[in-house]
């Protein structure tokens, strides 16, 4: 497993973690269901559900992390993917960069 998806995987526990204290359905933006990587979205909630008392995580398919980012913004899902430029656009109001 590459560091970065360590750190993903780290990060999404302790966001989990940290949220299954307010609430106990939580949901997941996740890429394409085609995407490989939607499959590993899919594992991570999986094993979340299994490790964290109390929680219950679905993944809604969104389509990729720009779409992931605005529906986080819109309070629409708990958690998502995501791309630092999207990220850092999406949180200052600027245009996605291309």
């Amino acid at each position: 497993m590459t560091t970065t998806m360590k750190a993903l995987t780290l990060a999404a526990t302790l966001l989990v973690a940290g949220a299954a204290q307010a609430q106990d359905r939580l949901t997941m933006g996740a890429t394409h269901s085609a995407s490989s990587f939607y499959a590993y979205q899919v594992g991570i909630t999986n094993f979340l559900n299994t490790a964290v008392e109390g929680v219950n995580i679905n993944v809604r398919e969104l389509g990729g992390a720009e779409v992931s980012t605005e529906a986080l913004l819109r309070e629409e899902v708990d958690m998502g993917i995501s791309v630092t430029s999207s990220d850092f656009a999406a949180m200052n109001g600027l245009e996605y960069p291309s």
